[in-house]
């Protein structure tokens, strides 16, 4: 049942459309053989100061722009060394201010496999060393070209690295690092335009158990290239590099079996080219019966 809680809590974090990461499927503990988590969560994001390079600024013709999310997210151990991860979300972005149009869309599934390559047990804490890599892929043509949209509509591959040790009184740290490649998009001046290509790295750490778990986390996006944010310049180009600060509760409830109740929160310090952007999260998991898994 411990595993369920785990790769539920993931969901909470997962990231702005608007900073079209993927780190959120993939955290540092393994679903077990044949275990299943589907859950659901409902995210809200606002801001209304922004980068423009590392400048802050604001304008009032854009006033508080507003994002809402609603995904749904399964995990499954495929082996006890293997997971695979699904998320399809629902985003809604506003502003209070000026004629901008709302877009309200199905955003952009994504799906990732996890490989657990080694495992150490030390003097009562297990070291475990995962890859996994991901695809993010837009399910329909929103508007990318606008400040207030749902995302880069680009498609995106990403590899990742993950080391993580959790003791057995149930603290741990994690520490993840990754690339994201994403692949040209067609914007509405009828052109092709290049999205900055990413390297993310995340540091978590926290207390797991069978009941509770919390965490603190450290996010940092740094785009490998790209423009700045201006009159005639097409924001899917744009630099966007941020750190984010936040973290995440969940409490295995004891009424109704394997559900879990996750509130999360996050906000982002620094960036470039990104809203001051602070989310809240919230949802449930639960986890399924067992279906035996492949026994490899």
């Amino acid at each position: 049942m411990i595993h369920r809680l785990y790769l539920a809590i993931a969901t909470c974090i997962a990231l702005a459309a608007t900073t079209a990461a993927s780190q959120g499927l993939v955290s540092g503990f393994m679903q077990g053989e044949g275990r299943t988590t589907i859950a659901l969560t409902y995210s809200t994001e606002s801001f209304s100061e922004y980068w423009v390079g590392q400048q802050p600024t604001t304008n009032s013709g854009l006033g508080t722009i507003t994002t809402q999310s609603a995904s749904l997210f399964v995990a499954s151990g495929i082996t006890s060394f293997a997971d695979v991860l699904v998320a399809l979300p629902y985003a809604s972005a506003t502003s209070s201010a000026g004629y901008w149009e709302t877009i309200s869309s199905i955003q952009d599934v994504s799906a990732a496999i996890r490989l657990r390559a080694l495992s150490l047990d030390v003097e009562g804490t297990t070291v475990d060393i995962m890859g996994s890599t991901g695809i993010s892929a837009p399910v329909v043509n929103y508007v990318n070209n606008a400040p207030v949209t749902i995302g880069h509509g680009a498609t995106s591959i990403d590899g990742r690295i993950t080391i993580q040790a959790k003791h057995q009184s149930g603290v741990f740290a994690m520490v993840q690092s990754g690339y994201v490649h994403r692949n040209p998009v067609t914007i509405d001046w009828g052109r092709d335009v290049n999205v900055p290509h990413l390297v993310e790295t995340v540091g978590r750490i926290g207390f797991a158990s069978e009941r509770f778990y919390a965490d603190y986390v450290v996010h940092n996006v740094v785009a490998q290239s790209g423009t700045t944010i201006g009159p005639g310049v097409p924001f899917p180009t744009n630099s966007q590099s941020l750190v984010r600060l936040g973290g995440t509760v969940a409490w295995n409830q004891p009424w109704i079996d394997h559900l879990t109740i996750i509130g999360g929160a996050a906000t982002i310090v620094d960036g470039s080219n990104v809203g001051r952007a602070t989310r809240l999260t919230f949802g449930l998991a639960y986890g399924l019966p067992s279906w035996g898994g492949l026994s490899l």
